[in-house]
């Protein structure tokens, strides 16, 4: 009789295992965007939400579905002729952006603070209303600003890696 009951305790905790775990595909297939990947022509930004109301959320997703339509300049690009050889460097790379969106309380009926920053430096940051037509506008402002710093970051680096910038190291 005991052996009869810890062969039917092995076989429910078998079916109890089953019952715990989440099905992850469902979430996926739910469209969510709390944190996003795009990647398009060589560079790579992650997007993360940190908004807590709707008035953010609405934000998120306009300013989320903008960026990605956006046009991304090339990384590094790549010497003409292949006798060269290319080497990485470790401490910067070009191509790796995060992009996060904080909302922050405000004084006042209906307003919030939006701040958006790429790599811990804040960007763009507004006083945002409820209005749906006003947030599409800061949204889409705010992804050209950041698209726009990225490009402007790229150039610069590209050019201060230029063999015309680089030096000997002897003075």
């Amino acid at each position: 009789m005991r052996n009869v009951i810890t062969v039917l305790i092995f076989l429910l905790m078998g079916y109890t295992g089953l019952a715990q775990d989440p099905d992850l595909e469902g979430f996926l297939d739910e469209g969510t965007m709390d944190e996003a990947v795009v990647t398009e022509e060589g560079t790579q930004t992650l997007i993360l939400d940190n908004t807590r109301s709707k008035i953010g959320r609405d934000f998120y997703e306009t300013f989320f579905q903008h960026y990605a339509e956006l046009p991304k300049l090339v990384g590094i690009p790549f010497p003409s002729d292949s006798s060269r050889s290319i080497v990485p460097n470790l401490e910067l790379d070009l191509t790796a952006f995060v992009v996060t969106i904080d909302e922050l309380p405000a004084f006042g009926i209906g307003t919030t603070i939006l701040v958006v920053s790429l790599n811990d430096q804040v960007i763009w940051q507004n006083y945002v209303q409820i209005r749906a037509d006003i947030l599409e506008l800061y949204a889409f402002n705010a992804a050209e600003v950041i698209n726009q710093y990225v490009i402007n970051y790229q150039d610069v680096q590209n050019q201060l890696g230029n063999e015309d910038q680089q030096g000997s190291g002897l003075f």
